[in-house]
């Protein structure tokens, strides 16, 4: 399915948000992805692209973050924000996993936030899977993300710091893992999701 068939699709079944990425060649998350100046401008052109064929769709793009794309850690972002007007997708987990703080790219571009995925992580797994000690499936099977408020990410302060910017887009719980065996009826990701959901209503 080519990016117009999804963008009809998402646009038909009411979504608001194409949540793009600039993915690794083999579509991995291992892959660690650099670009050259061509290569960066071929993206930047590209993003402008995707922006049209989205607003034409009444669709709002933004760009995710991500690790094992090209768009995964620091430099990358703020060449981003510097190059390109893109809406942003902010991820809590991924920045952090990256190495940029969530709120430091609230403080250069808050109003460039338009789509926010909420996660937790454990920063010494995180440093770990950023200096390719572990690998990103290995570091989520060893805990690399937490239940919402049981991590190293100020959940609250970037909530509070987004309200205060005048955020009015969706907050999405993403709670990653990867299972070897079925979990016992009450534990594993639907336990996390409950803790996560109990976190987030005390913050109302």
């Amino acid at each position: 399915m080519c990016i117009r068939d999804r963008m009809d699709t998402l646009a038909a079944a009411g979504g608001e948000v194409a949540v793009l990425a600039a993915r690794s060649a083999d579509g991995s998350y291992e892959e660690k992805v650099r670009l050259s100046d061509h290569e960066w401008a071929a993206l930047f052109a590209t993003l402008e692209t995707l922006q049209r064929m989205a607003a034409d769709r009444g669709l709002r793009a933004a760009l995710h973050p991500h690790v094992g794309t090209a768009v995964e850690d620091r430099d990358a972002v703020l060449r981003v924000l510097d190059g390109s007007d893109v809406p942003i997708c902010l991820d809590t987990g991924h920045l952090l996993i990256g190495g940029m703080q969530p709120a430091e790219l609230l403080g250069l571009a808050a109003g460039r936030v338009t789509h926010v995925h909420l996660k937790d992580v454990d920063t010494t797994v995180a440093e770990a899977v950023r200096d390719g000690r572990r690998g990103y499936l290995d570091g989520v099977r060893g805990g690399l993300y937490t239940p919402l408020g049981a991590g190293d990410v100020d959940v609250p302060g970037i909530v509070r710091a987004l309200e205060d910017a005048g955020y009015t887009g969706w907050y999405v719980l993403e709670q990653d893992c990867a299972l070897d065996d079925t979990p016992a009826g009450g534990t594993g990701p639907v336990d996390d999701v409950r803790r996560s959901l109990s976190f987030l209503r005390e913050l109302s």
